[in-house]
This record gives structure tokens, C-alpha cells and sequence, in this order.
């Protein structure tokens, strides 16, 4: 006998529900396409929460890599360690570490944060455009550390980290193809970096960009090339300049908690061989500390800042596949009526509720891998084109998205959930079925009583769940709009910022002084500019230069953070971005090396450190080992490093007074910005042809691009919140067509007896309002209960803001109406006489 029953029942059971779905091609492609809509909206949000959160780095063995602290921190930090986690390692430190280790295979270290490098072929000059990469010191063990292999050419030998080696680098994959055209004659010839030639040796293999998640580096040197690279003084022997994130690659059956301890031991050698600064800092380095973390997913501080806004949309995008789910669940509720003679035979035939069950549910599973497969295609293409989407509103984060084996498998769970979400209660319905009464024609008995309150239930579920939906979008609408009308301190219109890089031409700060006095004198003749101003930070660039400041007379608490944000700026600076004046004066072309010297504060530095408004000739330091500054002005708060930093101390110091390198010019035009951008380049370029121009961009855009984040979610979830919207009132429709179709004859009588059209329409309506309200009832409090979950996200708001509560009810009740009117009318257009007849 054949032993394969089972299989045999479940491949007729594919095939039949195969013919059942090509016979009803319209309900097919229906159900179909919404689950495809859901399940490729979770896979979507799913890669990019994979990519950013939780994909491990395409290196060899990553589970046997361990992080030095997590990285987060961007810069370097001098001075002595800090109490608690030791986020960063000097380079003495490493080099002690690594010499000392015994439970790692190897341990490398590569510079935190990335410096911008002006790169150009040797032997093919470029044509003055300045082109930016992204770069890092790296120690020579980096790549056979983390096991990446070369593509082509070789990866860093320990010779080339040695005293007076030869410049070299290495190039990612990427970068090698987007900058020189993948060109494979590009190994061991020479480029330029920052005006200093070295020698391609490698090119990395493709898809790795680096250790440090959402941060693609382009190029590679070895640590000792610091100083020639990044056209500073050199890092390598200072013990307290903290600029490393180390990573270590542990020896097979070593546990964490063990080579922690020795790492700790060896920290506090290193620390105890310092000459502390004071007895208190002796006291404080008892509670420094390393933390080793698992590394197989790297370095990432944007995993913290996008934790929240991806946790929201996965949520946003798991209630848009409930709605969904609901949608087809009234579908097949709908497609049973109509089958159910059909059930009736199969039973009086002999078919079991168990056999008739399981092919329902095998109908179920078919529309949901047929809805996953689509999916699949929509998700790719929505994941590409949210990466698109999220570099174009400046939200980028640089990551790969590519589908892997979690991602795969949650589009086969979500398919599986989807099945049992919206197929279980049809399939047991419909297998339900009392056999005398429905061989009748005209019996109701699937089609009364459980499924309209069931399918009521559905609808009201609907509801609910769009109005927390939609309320969601509506905050985080709303707390966009207030992120951009808020005050931010200097005035946004007609200004236009250039990043400038002197440092990458290897100019002092001296000589570089008359560089800006030409810069600023050519750019301010240019017609249609009024103001131009030098700085070293860029407004909303999210960098800032900190010191801890020293008041005369002032002894701070135990504790008390001295710290203020310090900037470097020419005379018309505060025009050009339109930061205003409060009391005091500008800063003037006689600020210079033989005036008195003086500083201007913003107000919130008066207000911390001197309790006053009025504090024009007050005086003050701004490190322990510089001379007192007189401030001769104050101006306005502005939000200088982002708009949702909190403003805080900011110090602008004269560049003619302390020489620095600046970075940034900014322009106020009488008209458009935009159209200054190329004669401002040109201007630059003829001063100093190899001075690199980086980004070009009005303020406005700048501000826009800041909002990147606050934006796109915004998009989204109010695209979410109007697919769940559509999605609820085609549900509604199809729900209450049916209950029509239905009550066909009930309605017929009700008519014969007199009643009007007005009356049965509002009748129809009545019973879908009492459901839209229901659900708006339930929806709100959850929108509520769900807004506190983000209350980091809003901005001016509170989860139970009226405004939005209102207009997401009311944008629910008016669509619902429209999609219940339909119905309505068709239910009044019923002729007695043919209702009658067919009773």
C-alpha cells in the first residue's frame, strides 16, 4: 500500500487550491497584492533595521571579535582619563595592550572618527575640483585582524607602519570604482592625499567598508602616517590624547569576562606610570575602566540614534500588516458565503471538518507565499529607494542593503503569522458549516449570527489600530513643523555655506591669515553678496571645538562641568549667518595680535557662568594656560550645532588674535544663495588653485538636511497612516457590500412595509458609524499609551496632543462615511418585489 497519505492529501490539496485561486482571478490578485503591500512594507524596514543593527561585518569568524568600548564617540578627547568606561585608547596604550596581550590572536586599532581627504591621481591631474574621500590611520595588523583579504594587490605589512617607511594606502572596493573607474593599473601607482603623494598597495574586497557601522570609510594609512595625513602634530606619543577605537580578535575558548580583567590590569599599569596632575586625578583613575563588547557587528554609534526611529517604523509597518491581514480575512469571510453549498457537498460526500479545514488553510498558505514572493520584489525595491530617500533628505547612513538569511527567514515567518492571522478564523468558519440547512438555497447559517460579529469585530479592529497609526504620524508631523518654525538664532534666508580645507594644502595658521583677509575681500566684491564671514565650525555641521573655561575668583564644585563650545571667526561672521548682537560690539578688522584680547559669549553663557545679562568687560579664560579674554559683546542663543541640541556656552574667539585654521565661509547674498555657489567656488579656486572645496550648500538646505531624520519617519509614517487608511475603508466596503448583499431580502421587506430610501441608507450607515466609533473609541487611549513610547522623537508635543488626536479621528470618520455610502445606497436601490420574489 502507498504509505504517503499525507503527502499525497496535501500535493492535491495545492493543486486544487491552485485551480480555486486561477478560477477567481480577481479576488487572487486582491489578496495578493495586500498581503504583498504588507509583508514587503515589514521586509523593507526589517533590512534596513538588519543592516543598521544587527548584520555582522564581512569579515572572517566576526563572532570571535571583541570592542574595546563601543566607539560611539566621534574626535578625540585630551587630557586625563575620565572616571568609568574608557571609550578611547591612546596610541601608548594600544602599543601596551598589544605588546602585554596574551588571551588575543591580535589586536589593531584604527583612528575613531574619519578625516576628509583631498584625493587625486598623480600621473592624471585633476581639473582643479577638488574630490573628498573619507579616510583613516589604521595599524598595520587592521586587515589580518578582522580577516579581510585584498582584492587586489596586498593589505598592509608591519614594515609599513615602521619610523620612515613609505607612504602607502589602501582603497575600498567602492571608492576604488566610483573615484578611478575600478582602473587595475591604479595598484602600486601614487596619489595625492591632502597634496602628499602615496602608493596604492590593495584595494579591499567589495561590500567592506570599514569597522564603524553607517560610516563607509574610502581609504586606509597606517597610524604612522598620522601626522603626514592629517596635517597635525603627532598623536603617537601622548598617552593622554585618546583617539584610538581598539578591536581584538580573541583566541578560541577564552572567555570575555577573562581577557576584560587582563586588559584592566594592563590599563592600570599604563595609567599608574603617568604623572597625575593633581591628587585628585590619582584618586579617579582607580575608576577607569575598559569594557570589551562583542564585536562581530563593529563599531556604530548611529545604532543608538536610529534604535528608536526604526524600533517606531517596524512597529508603524507590523500594524499596516494586521490591517492588511484583516483585509483578506474579510475576503475569504466573503468568498465563503458564496462557497458554502460547495462545503456542504464536499461533507455530504464524506470529507471531514479536519480534511475540509486543513485545505482552507493550504488556500491560506498558498495566497500568503504568492503575497511573500511578491513581497520579496516590493521590499527590494523599497528598501533601495529608502536609501535613496534618506540620503536625499540628509539622513543618510551609509550601509548596504542586502537580503541574508534573516531576512529570509522573517519574510517566511511574517507569510506563516500572516496565514494564521487572516485564514484561521475563515478556515474554521467555513468547516463549520450545519450540513441539512445549508443544502438549502436559501439558508443563512454561514452567512447569520458569528460572521457579521465577527466581521464587525474585524472592522472595529481595523479602526483602532489605523487612528493609532495615523495619530503617531500626525506627532511626528507636527513635531517636524516644530523643529522648523522654531527660533533658531540666526536668520536662515539668503546665506550660503562653503567647507574649505587649508590644512589639506599644509598651511600654518600664520600664513593662512592672509589667505582669509584676500578671501573675504575678493568674495565680499561679488555682486550680490553683503556680508562673508570665516569660521572654524560650520552651522548644524554637528561638529564643535570644547575647553573648560577658568573664571578669576570662581571656584567651581566638585563635579561641575566647565566646559564651552569654542569657535574661531572673522569680523563680518555674525552678519553673514545673522546670529544678532544683544549688547556690546562686533568683533573689527583692528581685533588683532597687538589689541587687547577679547572674546564675544552668547547669552547662555552669561547667564551660566555670571548669573547676568550685562557682562561686557567681564574677563575670563578659556583653558587654564591662556591669557585672560575681556568680552567685548554678547549675542543671541542660536542653535549652532543642531536643532534639537539644547544651546549651550559658546566663546567666539578673533582668528586675527588666535591664528587657526578655519573651515568654513559663509555668505549672505541680497538674493538668491543658490546662484553665488559657482562664482564663489571660482573665486577660491583662482586664490588658491589646490585649496579643496567641499560641500556647497545654502543655510536653508542645510537646516532642511539637519531634519533629514525628524523628515523621513515623518514620510513614512504618514504614508503608513494612508495605506492603513485605504486599506480600513476597502475593508469597510467590502464588509458592508456583503452585509448588503446579505440583508438583500430583510431590507426588501422593510421597504414593502415603508420604509423610505433616506431611511434604509441611514440605517446602513448608522451600524458603520457605531463600528468607526467604537474603533476611534479604542484607537485613541492605545495612541496615547503607544505616543509615550516616543515621546523622545516629538518635539513641543505631548503624546496626548488634542490637535492631532482630533484631525486622525475626524480623517478616520470622514473616510469610513465615504466608503459606507456606497453600500448605503445600493441597500435603498433594492426592489421590494424582487427581495420578496426570492424569499
Amino acid at each position: 500500500m502507498w504509505g504517503w497519505n499525507s503527502a499525497e492529501r496535501l500535493w492535491q490539496d495545492l493543486r486544487y487550491a491552485g485551480r480555486t485561486l486561477r478560477k477567481n482571478p480577481v479576488f487572487a490578485a486582491t489578496a495578493i497584492a495586500t498581503l504583498a503591500l504588507g509583508i514587503g512594507a515589514n521586509t523593507a524596514i526589517f533590512s534596513l533595521l538588519n543592516a543598521v543593527m544587527l548584520q555582522s561585518l564581512p569579515v572572517r569568524d566576526p563572532a570571535q571579535l571583541v570592542l574595546f568600548g563601543e566607539g560611539s564617540w566621534e574626535g578625540a578627547n585630551a587630557g586625563p582619563a575620565e572616571p568609568g568606561i574608557l571609550w578611547l585608547d591612546s596610541y601608548p596604550l594600544y602599543q601596551r595592550l598589544r605588546a602585554q596581550n596574551q588571551l588575543f590572536e591580535d589586536i589593531a586599532a584604527q583612528q575613531n572618527n574619519t578625516s576628509g581627504v583631498n584625493v587625486e591621481w598623480a600621473s592624471r591631474p585633476s581639473d582643479g575640483t577638488a574630490d573628498f574621500a573619507s579616510g583613516r590611520c589604521v595599524s598595520a595588523n587592521y586587515f589580518d585582524v578582522l580577516g579581510v583579504p585584498a582584492f587586489r594587490g596586498r593589505a598592509f605589512h608591519p614594515d609599513d607602519d615602521a619610523a620612515g617607511a613609505n607612504p602607502v594606502v589602501v582603497l575600498s572596493y567602492g571608492y576604488w570604482q566610483r573615484r578611478f573607474g575600478a582602473n587595475p593599473a591604479l595598484v602600486n601607482e601614487t596619489v595625492m592625499l591632502n597634496g602628499a603623494p602615496y602608493t596604492v598597495v590593495g584595494i579591499t574586497p567589495p561590500g567592506f567598508t570599514g569597522t564603524k557601522i553607517g560610516h563607509a570609510t574610502d581609504l586606509w594609512v597606517p597610524l604612522r602616517m598620522q601626522p603626514r595625513f592629517m596635517r597635525k602634530e603627532s598623536f603617537l606619543a601622548d598617552g593622554r590624547l585618546w583617539w584610538l577605537s581598539v578591536i581584538g580578535r580573541l583566541k578560541p575558548c577564552v572567555p570575555l569576562a577573562q581577557a576584560q580583567a587582563s586588559v584592566n590590569v594592563t590599563l592600570q599599569q599604563f595609567l599608574s606610570e603617568i604623572p597625575p596632575a593633581s591628587s585628585q586625578e590619582l584618586v579617579d583613575r582607580r575608576a577607569v575602566r575598559i569594557e570589551l563588547l562583542p564585536g562581530a557587528r563593529g563599531f556604530s554609534g548611529v545604532r543608538r540614534l536610529f534604535a528608536m526611529p526604526l524600533a517606531l517604523l517596524m512597529a508603524g509597518v507590523g500594524v499596516l500588516l494586521m490591517i492588511a491581514c484583516v483585509n483578506v480575512c474579510h475576503l475569504l469571510l466573503a468568498r465563503a458565503t458564496r462557497r458554502h453549498r460547495e462545503f456542504s457537498l464536499r461533507m455530504a460526500l464524506g470529507a471531514s471538518r479536519a480534511r475540509l479545514l486543513r485545505q482552507l488553510l493550504t488556500e491560506g498558505l498558498m495566497l500568503s507565499a504568492l503575497g511573500g514572493a511578491a513581497g520579496v520584489l516590493i521590499a527590494w525595491w523599497l528598501a533601495q529607494g529608502l536609501v535613496r530617500l534618506a540620503d536625499y533628505r540628509g539622513a543618510a547612513v551609509t550601509v548596504v542593503v542586502t537580503p541574508d538569511a534573516r531576512v529570509i527567514a522573517l519574510t517566511a515567518l511574517v507569510a506563516l503569522a500572516a496565514t494564521v492571522l487572516f485564514g484561521l478564523a475563515p478556515a474554521w468558519q467555513s468547516s463549520g458549516i450545519q450540513l441539512a440547512t445549508a443544502l438549502k438555497e436559501s439558508a443563512r447559517g454561514i452567512t447569520g449570527g458569528f460572521q457579521q460579529r465577527f466581521s464587525r469585530l474585524l472592522l472595529v479592529f481595523q479602526v483602532t489600530l489605523s487612528v493609532a497609526l495615523l495619530v503617531g504620524a500626525g506627532l511626528l508631523v507636527r513635531s517636524l513643523e516644530n523643529l522648523k518654525n522654531m527660533n533658531k538664532g540666526f536668520d536662515e534666508e539668503h546665506v550660503l555655506l562653503v567647507e574649505i580645507s587649508s590644512r589639506s594644502i599644509g598651511l600654518a595658521p600664520e600664513p593662512t591669515l592672509a589667505l582669509y583677509d584676500e578671501l573675504i575681500s575678493r568674495v565680499t566684491a561679488l555682486p550680490g553678496v553683503r556680508f562673508a564671514g570665516l569660521s572654524r565650525t560650520s552651522l548644524l555641521s554637528g561638529n564643535t571645538s570644547t575647553s573648560d573655561i577658568v573664571l578669576p575668583g570662581y571656584m567651581p564644585a566638585r563635579g561641575e562641568d566647565m566646559e564651552v563650545q569654542v569657535d574661531w571667526v572673522t569680523p563680518a561672521y555674525f552678519d553673514a549667518v545673522g546670529i544678532p548682537l544683544a549688547r556690546g560690539r562686533r568683533f573689527l578688522p583692528a581685533d588683532g595680535a597687538d589689541s587687547p584680547k577679547g572674546a564675544i559669549v552668547n547669552e547662555a553663557m552669561a547667564r551660566r557662568f555670571f548669573k547676568t545679562a550685562d557682562v561686557v568687560g567681564r574677563r575670563f579664560r578659556n583653558d587654564p594656560s591662556s591669557k585672560d579674554l575681556e568680552i567685548v559683546g554678547v549675542v543671541k542663543d542660536a542653535k549652532v550645532v543642531g536643532l534639537r541640541e539644547e544651546v549651550r556656552p559658546i566663546v567666539y574667539v578673533p582668528v586675527r588674535q588666535s591664528p587657526q585654521l578655519l573651515s568654513s565661509l559663509s555668505v549672505r547674498a541680497t538674493g538668491d544663495p543658490g546662484s553665488l555657489a559657482s562664482q564663489v567656488r571660482k573665486t577660491i579656486l583662482d586664490i588658491r588653485p589646490r585649496v579643496p572645496v567641499g560641500q556647497v550648500a545654502t543655510l536653508r538646505a542645510r537646516v532642511e538636511q539637519s531634519l533629514g531624520q525628524e523628515r523621513l519617519i515623518a514620510e513614512l509614517s504618514s504614508a503608513f497612516g494612508l495605506v492603513a487608511l485605504l486599506l480600513v475603508s476597502v475593508g469597510l466596503y467590502g464588509a458592508l457590500s456583503q452585509q448588503v448583499a446579505q440583508r438583500s431580502n430583510e431590507i426588501g421587506v422593510r421597504m414593502a412595509l415603508g420604509a423610505s430610501r433616506g431611511g434604509v441608507q441611514w440605517m446602513v450607515l448608522r451600524e458603520a458609524l457605531m463600528l468607526v466609533l467604537a474603533g476611534i473609541a479604542l484607537g485613541v487611549p492605545l495612541a496615547i499609551a503607544a505616543g509615550r513610547l516616543v515621546t523622545g522623537l516629538l518635539f513641543g508635543l505631548k503624546p496626548a496632543d488634542p490637535i492631532t488626536l482630533v484631525a486622525a479621528s475626524a480623517a478616520v470618520l470622514a473616510v469610513a462615511t465615504l466608503a459606507a455610502y456606497v453600500p448605503a445606497r445600493r441597500a435603498s436601490s433594492v426592489h421590494p418585489m424582487t427581495a420578496l420574489r426570492y424569499e
